[in-house]
């Protein structure tokens, strides 16, 4: 019933993030499946949107199950919850190429060129994942079940340059 009750109290017209925004992907829950760790294991994908502000600290913050972290999950995501020109700084992953022809700045930030660890160059999405994690194993004892793991509100926005 409270499951119910949080997809009600969603605006599915609120707001999109604006201004630098940081977007990235994070695996969530899983069972170790054989013995098998990481990817072998069955995590879920959640990619994350968190507003900066200046001269510091985070704003609002979007997130969204996704099947997986290809460019044709990724760009519409970035659509639905980014207003145009917004400045998106992402990982080096390719899923992200095409945000630029979308109308977006794209800040590509390559974590192998930095001698910085992840949660340094990116620390607003790192803390979101982070904080959902512990919430997800403080609550629910580190276990979700895919449907009910951000389920979509909405249909997502045709992405046009």
């Amino acid at each position: 019933m409270f499951h119910q009750y949080r997809i009600a109290m969603v605006r599915s017209e609120r707001e999109q993030l604006s201004g630098i925004v940081e977007i990235d992907e994070s695996l969530v829950g899983g069972v170790k499946h054989d013995g098998k760790r990481g990817r072998g294991s069955s995590k879920e994908i959640v990619v994350i949107g968190v507003e900066l502000k200046e001269p510091k600290g985070f704003g609002r913050v979007r997130m969204r199950h996704i099947p997986d972290a290809s460019g044709d999950t990724l760009v519409p995501f970035v659509c639905d919850t980014v207003r145009l020109r917004s400045i998106v700084q992402t990982d080096g992953w390719g899923g992200y190429n095409k945000v630029q022809e979308k109308g977006y700045l794209h800040q590509p930030i390559i974590q192998s060129s930095m001698s910085d660890p992840a949660h340094v160059s990116m620390p607003g999405v790192h803390r979101v994942a982070s904080l959902l994690k512990r919430w997800i194993l403080g609550t629910h004892q580190g276990s979700v079940s895919t449907h009910r793991l951000f389920p979509v509100i909405s249909k997502s926005r045709i992405c046009s340059p």
